[in-house]
């Protein structure tokens, strides 16, 4: 028992390895954000090989590259992946909320918010792509094992092999995004519907207002820029405009709308320009408030129609889409206030 923890990892003496990998693929991602390639896998994906890199040159060095290196490697790589994923949101959570952030800081503390919290972005990241690696070669270890018995020289084949699977497999998922690569649609949609105890009219003036800045938000939305202010609100007609200021770690900027089209109780909002902290991350391209009447009252449909811009999809697509169906459920759950409270403090003439 005592061996195959320490073969694992787990011990006092293999913890400078993993902090050497830790540190290592969080500045050579560092010097990736600062190149064109800041969105997609190469930022995302990659560093775990320079994790690889480590644990493997460690083994060598140490003279503790036995049979089944492989599996150590990919193994200890899931460590420092999930000890990276832990220690950074600890950091993240000891820094100041994105609604106090840009209140009398310097650039410079703005500057280190933002990195912190693209550092918790990638941790997480990190911690999956190592736990799908891991997971995914092992079970090819398990099908090679029970359909071929190996000798001592295969199995230092299949080690390699499988090394060499490994480091493949994370360099072709690091390419997505670029553009002599391959990318994945990035176009992405989520609604929100609510009922509402008010007729279709009360509604659709409740919505003639935006949704206030002091409006609470779901505690996930809270790690994410919020808005402080709606310096512009001119309503839901055809030409009405709307600026909505939103803050955060990563500093702040304003999202500017206008309504395009306007039909019966829809109305659509376009954007004619982003300077937030989200569009690093994903295009806002429109936002569309429709009314519908129900039994007892009416429906709220909020729908959000944007381009995911980070890669790799098959974290960020779900990631994007949780967080813009909340984001429209808060417009929903604000609209559905609004119009019930006014509903109740208007006086009807008997029918």
């Amino acid at each position: 028992m005592d061996g195959q923890v320490s073969k694992n990892g787990f011990t006092a003496a293999s913890w400078p390895p993993h902090l050497i990998a830790m540190t290592l693929s969080m500045v050579y991602a560092w010097g990736i954000s600062q190149t064109a390639y800041v969105t997609t896998s190469v930022q995302f994906i990659s560093p775990l090989l320079v994790m690889m890199t480590v644990h493997w040159t460690w083994m060598v060095a140490t003279r503790s590259l036995e049979q089944g290196y492989a599996q150590t490697v990919f193994f200890r790589s899931l460590v420092s992946g999930l000890a990276l994923a832990l220690l950074v949101p600890l950091i993240e959570i000891a820094s100041p909320m994105p609604s106090h952030a840009g209140s009398g800081s310097s650039d410079g503390l703005q500057s280190l918010l933002m990195v912190l919290f693209c550092l918790v972005v990638l941790a997480a990241v990190l911690a999956i792509a190592a736990g799908a690696l891991h997971l995914l070669l092992k079970l090819f270890a398990f099908v090679a094992k029970a359909i071929w018995r190996r000798s001592a020289k295969s199995n230092r084949m299949h080690d390699l092999s499988s090394l060499v699977a490994g480091v493949v497999l994370v360099m072709a998922a690091s390419l997505e995004g670029i553009p002599s690569s391959y990318r994945f649609d990035g176009a992405g949609q989520a609604t929100a519907s609510v009922h509402i105890n008010a007729p279709p009219d009360d509604v659709w003036a409740a919505m003639q207002t935006a949704t206030a800045a002091e409006f609470p938000l779901p505690d996930l939305l809270q790690m994410f820029p919020q808005p402080v202010a709606v310096p512009l609100d001119e309503g839901t007609e055809i030409g009405s405009e709307r600026i909505v200021v939103v803050e955060g770690r990563e500093g702040r900027g304003s999202l500017h709308l206008r309504v395009v089209e306007r039909r019966g109780m829809k109305s659509v909002f376009h954007t004619l320009s982003d300077t937030t902290p989200i569009s690093r991350w994903a295009q806002i391209k429109s936002i569309t408030y429709e009314v519908l009447p129900a039994s007892e009252g009416s429906t709220l449909r909020v729908t959000l129609d944007y381009e995911r811009l980070l890669a790799p999809s098959w974290v960020f697509t779900p990631m994007m889409k949780v967080a813009a169906r909340l984001g429209m459920g808060v417009l929903a759950t604000d609209t559905k206030q609004r119009a019930e409270a006014l509903s109740r403090n208007i006086v009807r003439p008997a029918l």
